[in-house]
């Protein structure tokens, strides 16, 4: 029994209940296949260099990215 912020009991059931109903759902999480051991260090190898970067830093390379996918939207046209 959980004790609500109105000072009423409530059940945890019904508390799970009223949220499946509401279309909330617990989720168990996928099994992910595991990295190759040269993915694993690719992708080690792109935290460190990019650890140090600051907000300028991602919003250049988010236009960068931005710019790169609209040239290549155009291109297959």
């Amino acid at each position: 029994m959980v004790t609500a912020s109105i000072g009423k009991a409530i059940f945890a059931a019904t508390v799970s209940r009223r949220l499946h109903m509401s279309g909330l759902y617990a989720r168990v999480p996928l099994v992910c296949v595991p990295l190759p051991v040269q993915s694993r260090g690719a992708r080690l190898r792109w935290c460190r260099e990019h650890a140090n970067w600051n907000v300028s830093d991602w919003a250049r390379s988010c236009l960068l990215m931005s710019q790169d996918l609209l040239w290549s939207q155009m291109t297959s046209v």
